[in-house]
């Protein structure tokens, strides 16, 4: 399976194996739509990547670094986000059901209306993250002390 790297005004710049992209260098790249079902992406540099709704579907993120990227609408059901860095990224509507986000840093993470059913959250921190109408009700091991959701126009933490 192959996937199209462009710049942020779509201009492909390469097309590459997905499961060549373990430990890559793709900050700021543009993979809105991508299909990385099943991808090897460990340790790989996605910060500021624009990866709006794209298929992370069973792929593999650990040490992941997704610093300030932008992952709304994408589908990252059963997907390993083991160790992952998460810090100030947008997860708006992403479906994160069955993932594994063991240890994961989600400090200042967008989880507006974000699906979180059923996903491994042992250790992970939650610092400052938003979890507006998102659905965590049956997540395993989440810990919200310090995370927050906005009701009434003012954000309330969880304690």
């Amino acid at each position: 399976m192959t996937v199209e790297i462009k710049t942020s005004s779509g201009k492909v710049l390469k097309t590459v194996n997905s499961n060549a992209l373990a430990y890559a260098d793709l900050s700021y790249a543009n993979l809105t739509s991508a299909d990385l079902t099943n991808a090897n992406l460990t340790s790989v540099d996605l910060t500021n990547a624009n990866l709006t709704s794209v298929d992370l579907t069973c792929a593999n993120l650990t040490s992941a670094d997704l610093t300030s990227a932008d992952l709304t609408n994408a589908n990252l059901t059963s997907a390993d986000l083991t160790n992952a860095n998460l810090v100030y990224v947008d997860l708006t509507r992403a479906n994160l059901t069955h993932a594994n986000l063991t240890s994961a840093n989600l400090t200042h993470a967008d989880l507006t209306r974000a699906n979180l059913t059923h996903a491994e959250l042992l250790w992970a921190d939650l610092t400052h993250a938003n979890l507006t109408s998102a659905d965590y009700s049956q997540a395993r091991n989440i810990n919200l002390k310090g995370a927050y959701q906005i009701v009434d126009g003012r954000r309330e933490y969880f304690k």
